[in-house]
């Protein structure tokens, strides 16, 4: 009758250089003293904590900011989001996946989904140039057309409103002869 080993059974991904980085290998490790010593050895050869080596725990903190670091300040802000509202229920692997996955203003999107549990419109910010003799109009305009459509509007959907307003009475001169 055979006798069967317990086996651990490893990954490890490469995080620098950055030429190797996301380049991963794995594979078994018999259970010995031997075994073990030789992982030990391995790991505190490449920096990891031996103290937290020793309790057999893992260093989430150091994975955590190197997944961090890989998705970007921009997404990692929004991950914040969901994690302050999740609480102890964040799942922190299928955001990370999500975030590494999606392009910024989609991955915008997708948080602002999940938080506020309604779709968003795709935004952009545009600039443009204003005389300073042409800005009491404009933000006139903007105040008159807040007041008309609810304080509760945006000032981009009100001066949207102002746009289509002018736009309705030039199709009509338009339509004139």
């Amino acid at each position: 009758m055979a006798s069967t080993k317990a086996l651990l059974a490893l990954q490890f991904v490469v995080l620098e250089p950055k030429s190797f980085e996301s380049r991963s290998f794995s594979g078994q490790l018999y259970c010995t003293e031997r075994a073990l010593w030789k992982l030990t050895w391995f790991l505190t050869d490449f920096g990891y904590d031996t103290e937290l080596l020793n309790r057999d725990q893992v260093d989430e903190k150091a994975v955590l900011k190197q997944q961090l670091r890989e998705v970007g300040w921009s997404k990692a802000v929004e991950l914040v989001k969901v994690a302050r509202r999740d609480g102890e229920g964040f799942d922190r692997a299928t955001w990370l996946h999500k975030a590494s996955e999606m392009p910024k203003e989609g991955f915008k999107v997708e948080v602002e989904r999940h938080l506020t549990g309604k779709e968003t419109e795709p935004w952009e910010i545009i600039y443009f140039k204003l005389y300073k003799s042409q800005l009491p109009v404009v933000e006139k305009a903007i105040e008159t057309a807040t007041l008309m459509l609810g304080t509760d509007k945006s000032r981009g959907y009100c001066l949207e409103m102002i746009c289509a307003d002018f736009l309705a009475g030039a199709n009509l001169r338009e339509d004139q002869p």
